[in-house]
């Protein structure tokens, strides 16, 4: 939605369908919004990204711990959180 993290572009598309789930208490209803939302992302945002694909690479070993596995690195000091195993 607009204003979101991952919204650099300030699509706007999902923003009325987006407020509307929010307000939604029926599960199975909001999940139907969810559903028409991602159909939108998919037909109006996908084009813009073909041909390029985004990854995060990790790399694991038996002598490190504390690395993630995910997007961590993004919002906090993750590498403090890395040390060693003394193997």
């Amino acid at each position: 939605m607009t204003g979101g993290t991952f919204n650099q572009s300030g699509y706007k598309g999902i923003d009325g369908l987006y407020a509307k789930a929010i307000g939604t208490k029926d599960e199975s209803a909001r999940s139907k919004l969810v559903v028409q939302m991602e159909r939108k992302l998919h037909d109006e945002m996908d084009p813009m990204f073909s041909g390029i694909q985004l990854t995060n690479d990790v790399w694991l070993g038996s002598r490190i711990t504390g690395a993630p596995a995910a997007f961590d690195y993004v919002y906090y000091p993750w590498a403090a959180h890395l040390s060693g195993t003394g193997k």
